[in-house]
C-alpha cells in the first residue's frame, strides 16, 4: 500500500468519527481494529519493530485529532501489546517473559535480546493477523460476557436505578430478568433523554417492572433503591469514570443512602489516563445548547449557556467495575491496565 494509500485510508476512517457515522464504544472499537488490522495486512513494514513505530505514529495522531475519544487509542495501544507477545512467542521466548511486563531488569534484557531475533515477516503477518481476528471475536463477545454475570449481582424483588441508555447495563439487566423479577428505576437523562430507550427496551420484559422518573427525582427515590448499576464512557486508571452527565450527581446520592454502585464496562473503555472532574477542559466536550433552551427563544441573548456532555466519577463513588472478565474493585484497575497495555506506549 503506497503512502497517498494508506493516508486515505487514515482521512476516511478519521472523517467517519467526526462525522458520526461510527458512535458509541462498542463500533468505534470494531472499526478501529479493522483499521489496525488492514494496516497490518497491507502496510510495508519490514520487522515487528517497523510495524509497533507505524502504529506508534498512528496511535499519536489520533491523540492529536481526536483527543477525547480514548477508545481508538485504546485498541491500537492493546493490539501493540499483542505485536510484542506475538513476536516474542514466535522467537521462542518464555510463557513467564510474554505474560508479565513488569518484572526485573534481567528480564528486560532477555526481551531485548529475543527483539533481535530474525523472524520471517511473511510468518509474523500471518501470525498477527489471525491474533487480531481472535482480538475481534473478544471485543464482539464483551457485552454477553458482562451480562451472564448479571445473577450474581441481582436478586429476585431487588430495586435497580440506572441513568439513561447504555448497551452493556440494558443487555445486564435482561439477562437477570429472564430468571427474576425485579424494579428498576430509570432517569431519564435530560436533555438527551436516552432514558427512555431503555424503558421501551425494558418494558418487553414481563419480570422487570421499570419506571422512568425525572432526575430531579433521583435523591427522593434513592432511599427505596438497593443498588445503582450503571455504564461508562471510559474507566480510567485510577478506577473512576468518565459518563453520561448526571451520573456523578447519581453516585453522590447513592453514595449518602450507603447504596452500592456497580459499573458494567467492556475491556476496551479500561483507559491509561489520568484525568481529574477538576480540568473540565481535559476529559469533556460540550454539545449546542439548543439541546437545553431552543435559540428562537429571549433568553439566549441574556446568558452563556453550557451543555456538557460527560461526568467524571470518583473512584471512592463506585463499589464495583464489571469487566468481561470480573467484577473488580476501583482499586485493582491498575492491574487489569498492566495486562492490557505494554507500559512502553502508556503514555503515547
Amino acid at each position: 500500500m503506497s503512502a497517498n494509500e494508506f493516508a486515505s485510508k487514515r482521512l476516511a476512517f478519521l472523517h467517519d468519527l467526526h462525522s458520526g457515522k461510527v458512535t458509541g464504544g462498542y463500533k468505534t472499537a470494531l472499526e478501529t481494529v479493522n483499521y489496525v488490522r488492514r494496516t497490518v495486512a497491507t502496510a510495508k513494514w519490514n520487522s515487528a519493530e517497523d510495524l509497533m513505530k507505524l502504529l506508534q505514529r498512528e496511535c499519536r495522531y489520533f491523540t492529536l485529532c481526536l483527543p477525547k475519544c480514548y477508545v481508538v487509542t485504546n485498541m491500537i495501544k492493546r493490539i501493540l501489546r499483542l505485536i510484542r507477545d506475538e513476536h516474542l512467542r514466535l522467537a521462542g521466548a518464555s510463557e513467564e517473559i510474554i505474560r508479565d511486563p513488569y518484572d526485573s531488569l534481567p528480564r528486560l534484557w532477555e526481551e531485548d535480546t529475543i527483539q533481535e531475533t530474525a523472524t520471517s515477516v511473511k510468518h509474523l503477518r500471518t501470525s498477527l493477523i489471525e491474533t487480531v481476528h481472535e482480538f475481534v471475536t473478544e471485543i464482539e463477545t464483551c457485552s454477553d460476557n458482562i451480562a451472564i454475570q448479571a445473577l450474581d449481582h441481582i436478586n429476585t424483588n431487588d430495586t435497580v436505578m440506572t441513568i439513561g441508555f447504555s448497551t452493556t447495563v440494558e443487555r445486564f439487566l435482561l439477562s437477570a430478568g429472564k430468571t427474576r423479577r425485579f424494579n428498576v428505576y430509570i432517569a431519564e437523562c435530560a436533555p438527551s433523554y436516552s432514558g427512555r430507550n431503555l424503558m421501551t427496551i425494558l418494558r418487553t420484559c414481563p419480570n422487570i417492572q421499570a419506571e422512568l422518573i425525572p432526575d430531579a427525582k433521583i435523591f427522593c427515590c434513592m432511599s427505596q433503591t438497593d443498588k445503582v448499576i450503571i455504564g461508562a464512557s471510559e474507566v480510567l486508571a485510577n478506577g473512576g469514570i468518565r459518563a453520561m452527565c448526571g451520573t456523578y450527581t447519581m453516585c453522590l446520592c447513592a453514595s449518602h443512602f450507603c447504596v452500592p454502585v456497580i459499573v458494567c464496562a467492556s475491556f476496551y473503555k479500561l483507559t491509561p489516563v489520568f484525568v481529574s472532574g477538576d480540568d473540565q477542559e481535559a476529559f469533556n466536550e460540550l454539545r449546542s445548547p439548543a439541546e437545553v433552551v431552543s435559540f428562537s427563544s429571549d433568553v439566549v441573548t441574556k446568558m452563556d449557556i453550557r451543555n456538557p456532555a460527560y461526568d467524571c466519577v470518583s473512584p471512592d463513588l463506585i463499589t464495583l467495575l464489571i469487566t468481561n472478565v470480573s467484577g473488580n474493585a476501583p482499586s485493582y484497575i491498575y492491574r487489569l491496565i498492566n495486562e492490557l497495555y505494554h507500559p512502553a506506549d502508556l503514555l503515547l
